[in-house]
């Protein structure tokens, strides 16, 4: 369609191994006073396909000015006609199926299979010719394949008597009509949420019809949200290559510091030296739980620093409370006015200190 395209003059012929053939083809037409062109398919084009097939592959040396390729046809009648027998053995094409190294391993126990697969035969064994389980209640549970189980929970979910039940409630009827695989729960679960029927006729979520706010907290300083940044590369010229970030809630206030590694002893010293000694104990810090932030160690220093910062805390509040109490007594048995204590003179020695 393309050289159609281009010896008519709709499209530019931009390739300058294929003006060559554009220039001549159009000499040619130049000779016939009347002429057609017809698109032909490459499917029905089949000589012409196969010879610019043969033709773009093979490869003539530079010395060579022409190459004679010989194209033969079979004359050969088919197999059939030619009276040869043929025997056809139809071969099963199974998936992965889970059953089938335990399965092998009870059928032929002599043969080599794996440390995890002996240890999981020990709960199977063979029942006609099918492979069932050995459960603590001393029921025998077939074990079924993917296809098998799809039908099962079909039929459990919202076959007959089925009564569209959760996925845990569907996962016990299963185990009650004696049939097993390893991923019960997991598959009951997810095929009772894909159900298009329990979606449309489920119960309505009871949740306002409102956009959400973000919860903050009411003080500043009072809340952090914690993470990791990295790995960074390159690495700076002190081989920093993670970056520890802290936000508060209220202010957004960000606290940085680049780290080397992201051991637990990192954390510990980022949050002492800059959270806590710069803006006092907050009431939580948040993180997404990663190994950095959940290890024992931090769980177990953590709790520690901060139950003796508030011990100090507490004692310096204390103190402020004894010192306040002890200074409006004093005023008291002085005989200090309101006016007095704040300006140092009584109103009268102003009026004095004016005349």
């Amino acid at each position: 369609m393309l050289v159609l395209k281009q010896i008519a003059g709709e499209y530019k012929c931009l390739n300058p191994s294929l003006a060559v053939y554009l220039v001549a083809a159009r000499n040619l037409l130049t000779e016939f006073r009347e002429a057609t062109w017809e698109y032909i398919p490459r499917e029905e084009n089949f000589a012409a396909n196969e010879l610019a097939q043969v033709a773009s592959g093979i490869q003539i040396p530079g010395d060579c000015v022409q190459r004679i390729i010989k194209i033969g046809r079979k004359s050969l009648p088919s197999i059939l006609t030619r009276g040869m027998e043929i025997e056809v053995n139809s071969a099963l094409i199974t998936k992965d199926n889970w059953r089938e190294p335990i399965m092998t391993y009870l059928q032929y126990p002599t043969l080599p299979s794996e440390k995890r697969v002996r240890i999981m035969a020990t709960n199977y064994l063979m029942w006609n010719e099918d492979l069932v389980q050995k459960s603590k209640d001393e029921v025998l549970l077939r074990c079924l394949g993917k296809i098998e189980y799809m039908k099962v929970m079909g039929e459990t979910h919202k076959g007959i008597c089925g009564a569209h039940q959760g996925g845990r409630k569907m996962c016990w009827l299963i185990r009650r009509y004696s049939y097993f695989w390893p991923t019960m729960m997991k598959d009951c679960i997810n095929y009772s949420k894909g159900c298009e029927a329990c979606q449309r006729h489920g119960p309505i979520q009871q949740a306002p019809l409102v956009p959400m706010n973000p919860v903050v907290k009411p003080w500043l300083f009072k809340g952090w949200a914690m993470d990791l940044i990295g790995k960074i590369y390159p690495a700076s010229s002190q081989q920093h290559c993670f970056i520890i970030v802290a936000t508060d809630y209220f202010t957004k206030w960000v606290e940085a510091k680049p780290i080397k590694t992201t051991t637990s002893q990192q954390i510990i010293t980022f949050i002492e030296e800059q959270i806590i000694q710069r803006f006092g104990i907050p009431e939580s810090i948040r993180t997404d739980r990663g190994s950095s932030f959940i290890s024992s160690s931090n769980c177990f220093n953590l709790p520690l620093i901060m139950l003796k910062l508030m011990d100090r805390q507490n004692q310096v509040t204390r103190w402020l409370s004894i010192s306040s109490e002890r200074c409006w007594r004093r005023i008291q048995s002085s005989g200090m006015r309101s006016y007095q204590r704040l300006c140092g003179h009584t109103e009268l020695q102003k009026e004095k200190r004016l005349a």
